[in-house]
């Protein structure tokens, strides 16, 4: 690029015979000098002569002389002894002025004229003119400079982009978006309110006359010369628009939320579950390697830069650059972009030097500013992604909905209110969001929220999450347990024997649940007639109320195998197996009873019982899994439960008061 830029210049250069230059260029000044042979304690001066000069024509006297000095923001001309004035009100100068080397003032002022920019303050003749951005048209710093009144183009990046405020929002002189209806005081506001200033013009007679001539001068071109200009216009005019089309493009910004639990309001707008990782991917295209990738979140109208932190950020700057946001919480919330920028653009080195080595020559210097106005980056294509947070609260009590296995159950929820997103959650070993196009599901969305199962598994069962947002953006979580039962039989006899106000938990069922919470599986014996299955329906009420699924199983003939099932009870009853049929079915649950949280109660008979032990894996459990109920009463619990079965019946008195309650026939 710098090659091509020299070749160019030189060109010129040295090709053409625009006009007549009185005063040599900084780059050339030695090499004129000598021309002069000035002595040792004089120097070779150059400058604009008042006396000489008239209306049409601007004459430089060139002539060795001692080294003058003059204050910043000034110059010299001749009047005829050296004169120090105020430098033009296009050009200034920061630093001492030396006639060694300079004819008029070093450097040329910003024009602030770049795209949603405005003039801030013209400075004096020793400072450059400040820009900003132009918040009337909602114009933003991309960059925000120190003073966000007054951007310095000479030392910081001043460039703006459109950024939209809110509907009901607008944006206010120190770039903050403000609802419409609120009311500001003048002294809250941080930056003055725009009063457009403009430029002023060149009053300064010295240099109207010292430029007419170049502008208006006589030009004498050759043909060649005529020829190589206009090649040189092509070969500029197909580089400006190679490099203008050369700026990277933001395409699209993606989102991915690694719990897959984010919720979308609207296009690039999501709410992030608290504690969830997100991923922020940008799709970029650019014809030349991507340079630097900087990332922004504006929050509440303050943009804040972000930087790589192992513990919160993560940014890969390859093909598709990416933030990772670890732990999302409250204080992460804000309106995220990346900015892309290639080797094009950035108002470079390269084009600055240009625009210093061609001053001298009016419509060059334009030209090189053209390309010095290049992006960085097309800010019209800058893409926003708004993230908030929501928390899911699983303390407050579900609401309860049973439903028999193969039937329809509706999760309902009824608010009038207007609805924008709508989301179902399914808790487990892991969170997982519920596809409602699914045909399993019906409703599930903002016009009908409500959530039909269809055709009910046992493994619906479980709790559900819901996840309401409001047309005012407003975040609401619901939850819901849905319950299973896979059979209706038995569901039927746990309602009956719950309805049984006779029966007392004995204290045997308090032994039978210590055992199975460190065998999962129990033997319940006794002769006929002992009470097993009435145990069993006890514990199977006791067990139906901590959520657990119970199923009742038939080993007699063509049995099922249930080891995919999780917080299950599964009874086995006497003469509903054989010793074949006992073997499979513990060969295949033993392995899974404690993982899925299954638990066994197997009843058998005194007859029986050689035959339960045969079984290698019923073999293996301690005597305590194997609970003789027998004589499992407590005296006290039999006059109890005699008392209340009296009771119940209206019944008196009785033989039995008289009798002994140890006695195990009673």
């Amino acid at each position: 690029m710098w090659n091509l830029n020299i070749w160019i210049l030189v060109t010129i250069l040295t090709c053409t015979n625009g006009y007549d230059r009185k005063c040599p260029h900084s780059s050339q000044w030695n090499f004129t000098s000598r021309s002069y042979e000035c002595s040792d304690q004089k120097i070779y001066i150059c400058l604009f002569d008042a006396i000489k000069s008239y209306a049409s024509k601007a004459v430089f006297t060139a002539s060795c002389g001692p080294e003058d000095l003059s204050r910043e923001g000034f110059r010299y001309i001749v009047t005829p002894d050296l004169h120090q004035v105020r430098c033009t009100a296009s050009r200034y100068q920061p630093f001492t002025f030396t006639t060694n080397g300079n004819s008029q003032c070093v450097l040329s002022k910003s024009l602030c004229n770049a795209r949603g920019q405005i003039l801030a303050n013209n400075g004096i003749s020793s400072t450059d003119r400040s820009c900003r951005c132009d918040y009337t048209q909602n114009y933003d710093y991309v960059i925000p400079p120190k003073d966000p009144c007054s951007c310095k183009p000479a030392e910081e990046d001043c460039s703006c982009y459109v950024r939209k405020c809110d509907d009901d929002k607008e944006m206010i002189a120190d770039y903050r978006c403000l609802k419409r209806v609120e009311t500001i005081l003048p002294e809250d506001i941080k930056c003055p309110i725009i009063n457009r200033i403009i430029p002023p013009e060149e009053t300064d007679t010295v240099y109207k006359i010292q430029w007419q001539s170049v502008v208006t001068g006589s030009r004498t071109w050759s043909k060649q010369a005529s020829v190589i200009l206009i090649v040189v216009v092509i070969i500029y005019t197909v580089l400006i628009g190679f490099l203008f089309f050369s700026v990277p493009h933001v395409t699209s910004i993606l989102l991915k939320s690694k719990l897959e639990l984010s919720v979308k309001i609207k296009e690039n707008k999501f709410v992030i579950l608290n504690g969830d990782n997100v991923k922020i991917e940008c799709n970029v295209k650019s014809y030349i390697p991507v340079r630097s990738v900087t990332w922004q979140n504006e929050v509440d109208g303050k943009i804040i830069q972000i930087t790589p932190s192992t513990e919160k950020y993560e940014m890969d700057f390859g093909k598709r650059p990416s933030l990772t946001i670890h732990n999302f919480d409250a204080e992460d919330h804000g309106k995220y972009r990346c900015i892309v920028r290639n080797v094009i653009g950035m108002k470079n080195e390269i084009f600055g030097s240009c625009l210093n080595y061609m001053s001298t020559f009016n419509w060059l210097t334009k030209l090189v500013k053209v390309l010095q106005q290049i992006p960085a980056f097309h800010t019209e294509d800058m893409m926003y992604m708004t993230l908030h947070t929501y928390d899911i609260d699983l303390q407050s009590k579900p609401t309860e909905y049973n439903a028999y296995k193969g039937n329809d159950v509706t999760m309902d929820y009824d608010d009038q209110r207007k609805l924008i997103a709508v989301e179902w959650y399914k808790e487990g070993d892991k969170r997982t969001k519920l596809d409602v196009s699914n045909e399993q599901y019906s409703g599930g969305v903002p016009d009908n929220p409500s959530l039909t199962v269809r055709n009910s598994k046992i493994e619906d069962a479980g709790i559900y999450v819901c996840i309401l947002i409001y047309d005012n953006e407003e975040r609401k979580t619901s939850s819901f347990k849905l319950k299973i039962i896979p059979q209706v039989k038995i569901h039927k006899a746990i309602l009956e024997h719950r309805a049984d106000k006779m029966f007392l938990w004995p204290a045997i069922c308090d032994t039978i649940d210590k055992q199975m919470q460190q065998n999962n599986i129990v033997v319940i014996t006794g002769r006929e007639g002992t009470g097993k299955s009435k145990i069993c329906l006890e514990l199977a009420l006791f067990y139906d109320k901590n959520d657990y699924m119970i199923i009742k199983v038939d080993l007699s003939e063509n049995y099922t195998i249930y080891t995919d099932i999780v917080h299950a009870l599964l009874i086995i009853d006497d003469e509903k197996y054989t010793e074949d049929s006992l073997n499979d079915f513990m060969k295949h649950h033993s392995q899974v009873l404690l993982k899925r949280y299954i638990k066994v109660i197997l009843t058998c008979s005194d007859l029986y019982l050689d035959i339960v032990k045969s079984v290698p894996e019923m073999n293996k459990l301690k005597n305590e899994a194997f609970i003789d109920i027998n004589s499992c009463l407590t005296v006290k619990e039999k006059e109890k439960m005699l008392t209340k079965y009296m009771k119940v019946n209206n019944i008196a008195t009785s033989a039995s008061i008289e009798s002994n309650f140890k006695d195990p026939v009673i």
